[in-house]
C-alpha cells in the first residue's frame, strides 16, 4: 500500500505510512489508530477516516472498526482477528465483509 495519512496528534503533525496501519476504532470525535509500532489518537470521525483509506485494502467492519486487510490472521462468522486484536464485525457489515474475504481468498 503506498502513502501516508497526514494526522494532527496533540499538538504534533505525524506522518503515518497506510502499510503500518493495523486497524481503526472510533471514540466519538476521535479514532485511534493502531499500527505495527505504536498507537494513536486524534481528532477525525470515522467517516472521515475512512475516505482517506484506500479501498480495497481497508475494509469497514463495524461502525467502530475498519480494518486494513493485509493484517487479517482470521476470519470467524462474526469476529475478525487482525494481527493479535480479535475485532467484531458488525451485522451491517457482514456480508459486505465476508464477500470481499471470500472473494480474495488469501488465507
Amino acid at each position: 500500500i503506498e502513502g501516508s495519512l497526514t494526522l494532527k496528534v496533540d499538538s504534533n503533525v505525524v506522518d503515518v505510512p497506510l502499510k503500518e496501519i493495523v486497524f481503526v476504532e472510533s471514540f466519538g470525535n476521535y479514532v485511534k489508530l493502531v499500527t505495527h509500532e505504536k498507537t494513536y489518537l486524534t481528532l477525525f470521525t470515522t467517516k472521515g477516516i475512512e475516505a482517506l483509506l484506500p479501498e480495497p485494502h481497508f475494509i469497514r467492519i463495524h461502525k467502530s472498526y475498519i480494518i486494513n486487510k493485509h493484517c487479517i490472521t482470521k476470519v470467524a462468522s462474526d469476529a475478525v482477528v487482525v494481527n493479535d486484536h480479535t475485532l467484531p464485525i458488525g451485522k451491517t457489515y457482514k456480508q459486505y465483509f465476508h464477500k470481499l474475504v471470500n472473494r480474495d481468498s488469501y488465507f
